[in-house]
């Protein structure tokens, strides 16, 4: 026999088990104006400066590829992992970890 407490926690359980995660990304880009695509299928994510947010029904970490590219500037292609540790996308957008290249002027 569950006591009170044991059906708690398994509600808690059963609950949680649909619960999506969140991580963000804070993109920037010297100069402002660079387009930020997603290398795994060639999403535009943003024009820099701009935050982005992942969800994850798994709540596991994300390896992220993507490429910034802004005419008249050589483009940059960079990795990072996001870490799907937040329960809402505000709490994620708070948290953005920043990521930011320098952009060389083609001469």
């Amino acid at each position: 026999m569950v006591g009170q407490q044991g059906r708690a926690c398994l509600l808690l359980i059963v609950l949680c088990s649909g619960c999506t995660s969140y991580g963000a990304a804070a993109f920037l880009s010297r100069p402002n104006g660079a387009e930020v695509v997603d290398l795994r299928d060639d999403t535009l994510l943003g024009t820099t400066p701009f935050r982005y947010c992942w969800d994850d029904r798994e709540g596991e970490r994300r390896l992220v590829s993507v490429r910034f590219f802004k005419p008249g500037y050589q483009s940059r292609v960079t990795a990072f992992t996001v870490e799907m540790q937040h329960g809402s996308k505000h709490d994620a957008y708070l948290d953005a970890q920043g990521i930011e290249v320098e952009l060389q002027r083609i001469p």
